[in-house]
């Protein structure tokens, strides 16, 4: 192990809410896919923010920020991130996020102390949706065009005594382009199984065309084997991810 040294740093932690619930409701396949789509959206955000990918928690992420500004707003991004997706997506997908600033101990590329703690404490406590920072955080990252609201102390797991927090606001992200057709908002709300070799495919083509280099998908097959169901699954994950759907 390296040796450890001490820096101030802000810890932003991140929750993916009712796993298991939604495993029991959709099934173990599309839950875990569900879970993947999560992990490639929060890294995507993490990633344009400047944030340092510490760890996995199994349901989240744990990132070390430099900047206390920029953790919040990677904090409001994420949040907008996700509510953008769960406008047109089958299965909404929560997220709970908690951030605070401190010295910590970092080594070997993970970092440990108070920060970390109080970070991990304050998702806990959020609701789906919700940003909790300590109120340091607020005061570091002031002027920077964030809303804080307090909340008080809050007693926390394993914290000897109340810590000051407040609540990030945020507002959900205006939506842009044109909104989904109506038989595709139509399309009934359930998990979706199987033809992963078809769905992989199409994602394949997407990532492509995304990066400037037009492709054309045709779907063939007899009636009645899901090749609507199979279209419309694409033409809901790209909308969320700000595409326009014809």
């Amino acid at each position: 192990m390296g040796d450890a040294r001490v820096e101030t740093v802000t810890i932003l932690f991140t929750d993916l809410v009712g796993y298991t619930q939604l495993e029991s409701r959709v099934g173990p396949v599309a839950a875990e896919e569900l879970r993947g789509e999560h992990f490639r959206l929060l890294r995507d955000v993490v990633g344009d923010a400047g944030g340092r990918e510490v760890k996995n928690t199994g349901d989240g992420l744990m990132v070390a920020f430099e900047s206390a500004a920029a953790a919040v707003s990677c904090a409001v991004l994420i949040q907008q991130r996700f509510g953008r997706r769960n406008r047109s997506a089958e299965e909404p997908l929560l997220i709970k996020v908690g951030v605070s600033a401190g010295d910590a101990s970092s080594a070997d590329g993970d970092v440990f102390g108070m920060p970390v703690i109080e970070a991990a404490r304050l998702c806990d406590h959020c609701s789906g949706g919700q940003i909790l920072a300590k109120e340091l955080v607020a005061h570091l990252a002031a002027g920077r065009a964030h809303a804080f609201t307090p909340v008080g102390a809050l007693e926390l797991k394993g914290l000897p005594e109340p810590i000051s927090a407040v609540e990030v606001q945020w507002q959900s992200a205006p939506v842009e382009g044109l909104a989904m057709p109506r038989r595709l908002r139509e399309m009934p709300a359930v998990g979706y199984v199987g033809r992963m070799a078809e769905r992989e495919h199409l994602t394949e083509l997407w990532g492509i065309t995304s990066a400037g280099s037009l492709r054309v998908a045709l779907i063939a097959g007899e009636a009645g084997v899901g090749k609507t169901r199979l279209s419309t699954h694409l033409a809901l994950q790209v909308h969320g991810e700000g595409a326009t759907v014809l």
